[in-house]
């Protein structure tokens, strides 16, 4: 696949993984800490990029979303850029987050 149908698939599975797969049990717990529910909804994410990303990517992606859904990267930027601090912007910063490293694994793969 080229870089582009990649960032295209990558975008679709995050949709389905961190929408669709993600019930309301993952989304409350997962950002108390590393608990199951943050492994739980990781692993689905993961396995959901590992056929277009491959195990190595599929393993990336995994850990760096548990690591955004944790909020402490999305609190981090909300600060040093001096955002207002309101669910529509955390939700932006979240997504961008997201969206961004699936492209970096994109175009590096």
């Amino acid at each position: 696949m080229t870089s582009g149908e990649l960032i295209a698939w990558g975008f679709v599975m995050h949709n389905v993984a961190d929408w669709l797969l993600q019930n309301d049990w993952m989304a409350v717990n997962k950002v108390r800490g590393l608990g199951l529910a943050a492994w739980v909804h990781g692993l689905i994410y993961g396995l959901c990029m590992w056929p277009i990303f491959g195990a190595v990517g599929g393993l990336a992606l995994m850990l760096w979303h548990v690591a955004v859904d944790t909020r402490v990267p999305v609190d981090w930027l909300i600060r040093i850029m001096r955002k207002t601090d309101n669910q529509t912007v955390r939700l932006g910063v979240d997504q961008a987050l997201h969206y961004l490293l699936i492209a970096l694994i994109a175009g590096t793969g």
